[in-house]
C-alpha cells in the first residue's frame, strides 16, 4: 500500500462507523464499471449512514481527494471511475426509510428492481424501466436521470422524483425540493427562492445565485435544451426556474453525483397499469422495421422498441419461447406496448398497431400478441436480457459501449440510423442496433476492434462522425445514460455557450473539484479515449499457474479451451452478476450480502490486474486474494447466468491454488477437503463413528479438531462402504441378456453412507435390461480438494480415475453418476488438472443418472414405474445440476410415479456447496445463504423434501425436520423397490443426525 492509500486508510477507519478499504485488491474491484475504462482509485468507503458521508466529505476538501459516487456500478461511459475515493452506497446505504400512498423515501443504495416488488402488495411503482433495473440503484438512477423504453408514457427519473438530501463538497448538508419563489428581491432583483426562509445563510446564497444564473441565461438554456427531447447529456436547466418555483430535483437528476453525495431521496410512485398488452412485429429488413415504428407514433404507444437481426438470432438462442416464435428468416423487429382504461381499448389500441404496420410495411407480420401480465414481462424481457450477451459474440471485434445512447426527435430517427450506417460502412465497421423508436433514442453498438488502446483514432473518429449526425438533427448524444468518461469531452461541442454556465453551477456546488470530477465539467486536455482497460498479456512477470494451461503464442489456453488471460478480460463488468432478481440465483454470496467483493466480478477484475501486473506479484496467493477467492464455493451459477458466461469458478480455483501453494491447507480445510478418508475410517468403525456424530460433547471435540460444526447435521455411517460390500462389480439383467450397459461412478455419499442410493439405481437399470459394471479400483471424484484449491492430491485422483474409465469411455460406455458434483468434476475439472489422452473421453461419457435415466425413458427403454407412491414431495434443482444441463430431469421422472405429487421448491442455493457448510467458520454463512430455500423446506405442504445432490440433502434436513431424499430412491419405490424406506422415514430422528 503506497503513502497517500495508507494515509487515507488511518485518517478514515476511525472516522466513520462503516468499512473503509485501500488495498491494492479492493482498488483493482472498484477499477472498472461496465464501460471500457479502467482507473485504481486510491480507496473504497462503505458508509452507513449520512454521518459517514458527512465525515468522508469533510475529510475529502481537506486533504483534495475526489470523492466518486457508486451504486451498482453498471454505468457504460465511465461514470463512477476515477482516481480518489470511492464511496459505495450499495453496501450499506441500501434501506427502503418510508412508503406512503404516492410517496417512498429511499436510501441510494435500493436496488429499483427489489423496491418495485416491495411496492407491489400496494399496488404502486417507480416507473422508469432501465434495462438493466435488476441490479440498478436508485441513487445511480437519479444520478444519470434513468429512463427505459416506457419513457414516452412515464417519462424520465427527474419526473418522479420530489426532493431528497445530499452532502456537498466539505460535508454541508443540502435539502433540496421544489421551492417556490419568494416575492422579496433576492440577487440582482431576481424572485429569490429561499430568501426569507430557514434555510441557512449558505444555502440561501447558493440558491439566491443559481436563481440569478438561471434567470440570466433563460435564452441560451431554452435554446440549447428543448423540453421535449430525452436527454441526460450535461445538466438539465431547462425546466429547473419557473416564475412560481425552483425545482431543484431537475437539475440534480442527470447531474453524476457532480454536484454532491446523494444520501435520500423521495420518489413519486404510481399505480400499477391495469390494462395492457405487446406484441412483436417481425420485419423481412431492418429499413421496414424503422419506417413502420414511425408510422406507429400516431398510435401513441406507451412503448415501441426497434431490435435488429443479431439481437434477435441471440434472443432465439437464450430462450425456447423467443426461438418458437422468431424464425431464422427475420431480420428485425419492432415490441410494441400500448395501455388502456380497459381490456376492450387496449385490444383495439393493438388492432391499430396492426393496421399501421401492415400498411407501412406489407412485410410485417405479427409473431405474438399477449395481453397477459406475466408474458408481457417475459417479452420484454427479450432485450433485457439479450443486449448483455452481445459482449458474447466471439471474434476479433466486438459491439462496444462507446456510442450507443444518441437520442434525437422521434421523427427523425429513421435518418439517424441511415446516416450512422454509412458512417460505419466508410469505416468498414458493423453495429447492433437497439432503439426506443418512440423516445428517439438509438442505443447503437459499433463492432470494433479489440484490445481498444490499439484503434483509440478509430474510436474518437467515429464518435465525432456520428456526434455530427446527431448535433445536425437536433439530437443529444446521451439520451438516457448520462456522462461519464465517454461523453463529457464532446459537451462543449454539443451545447457551445451554454456549457460556461453549466461550469458555474458546478462552481456554486462543488467550488473545489471535489466531487466526481472529469464528469459533465471535463478537466484539462481530457480525452474520450484515454484511460481504455488493458487487456492483460502474458509477461515473465505472470505468476506460476497451477492449473493446467498450455502455451499459445502471446496467451495460455487450457485443455478445455479457455485463455486464462483472455478469460478474465472477458468480464465487461456489467453487473448482471449482482442481481439478486427470482429466478436467477447467480452468486449466492451477493445474495445473501450486497458487497461487491462478492459479486463474481470483482473476482475477474482482480485476476485480471494480477496477470496485467496493476497488483503486485507477490499479492497472488496471499491473504487478501485467498479472502476474495474464498468467496466463491464453485457452485457455478454465475458461469451459467452470466451473459457471456465467464468461467470465474476456475478463476478462483488458480487463485485458491496459489495460496495453497504458498502457504498449504489450514488444518480444518486440509481434513474436510479429504472427508472421503474419515469415510472409510468410520465405516469401518460405524458404531463408534455414528456414537460419537451423535454425541453433543464428542461434537463439541470434532468442531476443536476437524473444524467440523457442533450443530451441522450429519449422516451415519454405514456399516460397510458399497465398494467394499461388492463381491461381484457386473450386475446382469434378471430376466434377459443386456440391451446396454453402464459404468457406476459411486462417489463419496452413496459409498460410504448411503449404499442403498447405489443398489436402486442398480436395481433399475438392470430391470430394464442394462448391464451395470462397478469398477474395482474407483476413487471418489476429488470436487472437495478441487474446490479447496489443493490440486495435487485432486489430480492423484483424477488420475486413478481417469485410468479406472478410460477403458469404458473408450467403448463408449455412459459413466453414471447419482452425484451431479462427480458429473461436473469430471467434465470439468479432469481436463484441467490432467495431460491424459482419455481426459476428454471420460469427460465426454460422464452423465447424472437423472439425465440419463431420462434418455433412456424417451427412447423407450425404460419402462414407467407401476407402483404408487402416495407423496407429496418438494423438489429442488441443485446448482451443480444446473450448470450440467441447465435444468434437471428429475422433475419429469418422478412424474411418471403414479400417486406422486410434485411441488417445485425455486427459491435459489441451499448453501452447502458440498463440504462448504460443513466447516465451522462457513456454518453459519451457509445457513444464511439458504434461508429462502430452507424457508421454503420447513414451510411448504409438502411431505417430503428431494434433490439429488448429498450436500443440498443436508442442508434441507438441517433447518427441517422433513425428510430429503434422492429422486432416485423415490423413482425405486416407483418400481417397488427399497421397501424399507417407508419405514425409515416414520423413525425418529436424533437432532444431530439426519435420516
Amino acid at each position: 500500500m503506497d503513502e497517500l492509500r495508507k494515509r487515507v486508510f488511518e485518517d478514515l477507519s476511525g472516522a466513520v462507523r462503516g468499512e473503509v478499504r485501500c488495498d491494492p485488491v479492493a482498488c483493482s474491484m472498484y477499477a472498472t464499471d461496465a464501460s471500457l475504462y479502467q482507473i485504481l482509485p486510491v480507496g473504497v468507503v462503505y458508509p452507513r449512514d449520512e454521518a459517514d458521508v458527512i465525515a468522508v466529505a469533510q475529510y475529502a476538501e481537506d486533504v483534495a481527494l475526489a470523492l466518486i459516487p457508486r451504486g451498482a456500478g453498471s454505468s457504460v461511459t465511465g461514470a463512477v471511475l476515477g482516481r480518489g475515493l470511492v464511496v459505495d452506497f450499495s453496501r450499506y446505504m441500501n434501506r427502503v426509510e418510508s412508503i406512503e400512498e404516492n410517496t417512498a423515501r429511499v436510501q441510494p443504495g435500493v436496488v429499483l428492481e427489489r423496491l418495485n416488488r416491495r411496492l407491489l402488495r400496494f399496488g404502486r411503482y417507480l416507473p422508469p424501466d432501465p434495462g438493466n433495473l435488476a441490479v440498478t440503484t436508485i441513487g445511480g438512477m437519479v444520478g444519470v436521470n434513468a429512463s427505459g423504453p416506457r419513457s414516452v408514457r412515464v417519462g424520465a427519473m427527474r419526473d418522479h422524483v420530489a426532493g431528497g438530501r445530499m452532502v456537498l463538497s466539505g460535508g454541508r448538508v443540502f435539502e433540496f425540493a421544489r421551492l417556490r419563489r419568494q416575492k422579496s428581491v433576492g440577487v440582482a432583483g431576481t424572485a429569490d427562492p429561499g430568501a426569507e426562509s430557514d434555510h441557512p445563510q449558505w444555502v440561501r446564497d447558493l440558491l439566491s445565485k443559481l436563481t440569478h444564473l438561471l434567470e440570466s441565461n433563460r435564452g441560451l438554456i431554452e435554446r440549447h435544451q428543448p423540453r421535449w427531447l430525452q436527454n441526460s447529456a450535461g445538466y438539465q436547466l431547462n425546466g429547473v426556474l419557473s416564475e412560481t418555483e425552483l425545482c431543484l430535483p431537475r437539475l440534480i437528476c442527470g447531474s453524476e453525483g457532480t454536484l454532491g453525495l446523494l444520501t435520500s431521496v423521495t420518489v413519486y410512485l404510481s399505480p400499477l397499469p391495469d390494462h395492457c398488452g405487446v406484441a412483436l412485429v417481425l420485419f423481412d429488413n431492418l429499413q421496414s422495421a424503422i419506417r413502420c415504428a414511425e408510422a406507429l407514433l400516431e398510435t401513441d404507444p406507451s412503448a415501441c422498441d426497434v431490435v435488429d437481426r443479431r439481437i434477435l438470432s441471440l434472443a432465439r438462442e437464450a430462450d425456447w419461447r423467443f426461438a418458437e416464435i422468431i424464425p431464422v428468416s427475420a431480420e428485425a423487429g419492432l415490441l410494441v406496448e400500448q395501455v388502456g382504461q380497459s381490456d376492450r381499448e387496449v385490444k383495439a389500441r393493438m388492432r391499430a398497431v396492426q393496421r399501421v404496420a401492415r400498411q407501412a410495411a406489407p412485410s410485417a407480420r405479427v409473431a405474438y400478441e399477449s395481453f397477459d401480465a406475466d408474458q408481457i414481462l417475459a417479452m420484454w424481457s427479450l432485450p433485457r436480457r439479450v443486449v448483455p450477451l452481445l459482449m458474447g459474440l466471439a471474434g476479433p471485434t466486438a459491439p462496444v459501449p462507446f456510442v450507443e445512447d444518441m437520442a434525437v426527435p422521434p421523427g427523425a430517427l429513421q435518418e439517424l440510423i441511415h446516416r450512422s450506417q454509412r458512417v460505419l460502412q466508410r469505416h468498414g465497421l458493423i453495429a447492433s442496433i437497439y432503439a426506443h423508436a418512440a423516445a428517439g433514442q438509438l442505443h447503437l453498438r459499433p463492432f470494433l476492434p479489440q484490445p481498444p488502446h490499439e484503434h483509440r483514432r478509430v474510436y474518437e473518429q467515429v464518435a465525432e462522425q456520428l456526434y455530427e449526425i446527431v448535433w445536425d438533427l437536433g439530437g443529444t448524444i446521451s439520451g438516457t445514460h448520462g456522462d461519464g468518461l465517454s461523453r463529457t469531452p464532446f459537451l462543449q461541442r454539443q451545447y457551445g455557450e451554454l456549457y460556461d454556465v453549466f461550469r458555474q453551477v458546478k462552481d456554486l456546488f462543488d467550488p473545489h473539484n471535489i466531487m466526481n470530477p472529469g464528469k459533465i465539467i471535463a478537466g484539462p486536455h481530457q480525452s474520450a479515449v484515454s484511460d481504455f482497460r488493458v487487456p492483460p498479456r502474458r509477461s515473465g512477470e505472470a505468476p506460476e499457474l497451477q492449473l493446467r494451461w498450455s502455451e499459445d503464442g502471446l496467451w495460455f489456453r487450457s485443455a478445455a479451451g479457455e485463455d486464462i488471460y483472455g478469460e478474465s478480460a472477458r468480464c465487461n463488468g456489467c453487473a448482471a452478476c449482482r442481481t439478486q432478481q427470482h429466478p436467477l440465483r447467480m452468486c449466492p454470496f451477493f445474495r445473501a450480502e450486497s458487497d461487491e467483493a462478492n459479486a463474481p466480478r470483482s473476482k475477474a477484475n482482480v485476476v485480471r490486474d494480477v496477470l496485467a501486473g496493476n497488483i503486485p506479484r507477490e499479492e497472488w496467493g496471499e491473504a487478501a486474494i485467498k479472502e476474495l477467492a474464498d468467496r466463491c464455493f464453485q457452485c457455478g451459477q454465475c458461469r451459467l447466468e452470466c451473459p457471456v458466461n465467464v468461467d470465474i469458478p476456475a478463476l478462483m480455483v488458480e487463485a485458491k491454488a496459489a495460496h495453497v501453494a504458498s502457504n498449504g491447507l489450514k488444518a480444518g480445510d486440509w481434513l474436510i477437503s479429504r472427508v472421503h478418508t474419515l469415510g472409510a475410517l468410520g465405516c469401518r468403525a460405524s458404531w463408534l463413528a455414528n456414537w460419537i456424530i451423535a454425541s453433543p460433547f464428542a461434537r463439541w471435540i470434532l468442531e476443536r479438531t476437524l473444524g467440523i460444526h457442533r450443530r451441522r447435521r450429519l449422516p451415519r455411517f454405514a456399516r460397510r462402504s458399497f465398494l467394499a460390500s461388492l463381491k461381484n462389480h457386473v450386475f446382469e439383467p434378471a430376466d434377459s441378456p443386456a440391451r446396454s450397459e453402464v459404468v457406476l461412478f459411486v462417489d463419496y455419499y452413496a459409498n460410504y453412507h448411503d449404499p442403498d442410493l447405489a443398489r436402486a439405481l442398480i436395481g433399475i437399470l438392470c430391470s430394464n435390461g442394462i448391464r451395470v459394471i462397478v469398477p474395482a479400483r474407483q476413487r471418489v471424484s476429488g470436487m472437495a480438494m478441487y474446490s479447496a484449491g489443493d490440486l495435487e492430491p485432486a489430480r492423484r485422483l483424477a488420475e486413478q480415475n481417469t485410468r479406472e474409465l478410460a477403458e469404458a469411455a473408450r467403448d463408449g460406455l455412459p459413466i453414471v453418476c447419482t452425484e451431479p458434483s462427480a458429473v461436473l468434476c469430471m467434465k470439468d475439472a479432469y481436463p484441467r488438472l490432467l495431460d491424459h489422452p482419455d481426459v476428454g473421453l471420460v469427460a465426454e461419457q460422464a452423465v447424472e443418472a437423472g439425465a440419463y435415466l431420462l434418455q433412456l425413458y424417451r427412447e423407450e427403454m425404460l419402462q414407467s414405474p407401476s407402483h404408487p407412491v402416495h407423496l407429496t414431495v418438494g423438489y429442488h434443482t441443485p446448482c451443480h445440476t444446473r450448470v450440467l444441463h441447465g435444468g434437471s430431469a428429475w422433475p419429469e421422472l418422478l412424474r411418471l410415479i403414479p400417486g406422486l405429487r410434485l411441488h417445485r421448491i425455486d427459491a435459489g442455493c441451499t448453501g452447502m456447496a458440498g463440504t462448504y457448510g460443513l466447516a465451522a467458520e462457513n456454518f453459519e454463512r451457509s445457513l444464511q445463504i439458504g434461508r429462502p430455500m430452507l424457508r421454503h423446506v420447513a414451510e411448504g405442504v409438502f411431505q417430503v423434501a428431494s434433490a439429488e445432490c448429498s450436500g443440498c440433502k443436508l442442508q434441507m434436513e438441517q433447518a427441517s425436520d422433513k425428510v430429503a431424499v434422492h429422486p432416485l430412491k423415490l423413482l425405486a419405490l416407483g418400481y417397488g423397490m427399497l421397501p424399507r424406506l417407508r419405514e425409515q422415514w416414520g423413525q425418529p430422528r436424533k437432532r444431530l443426525l439426519v435420516s
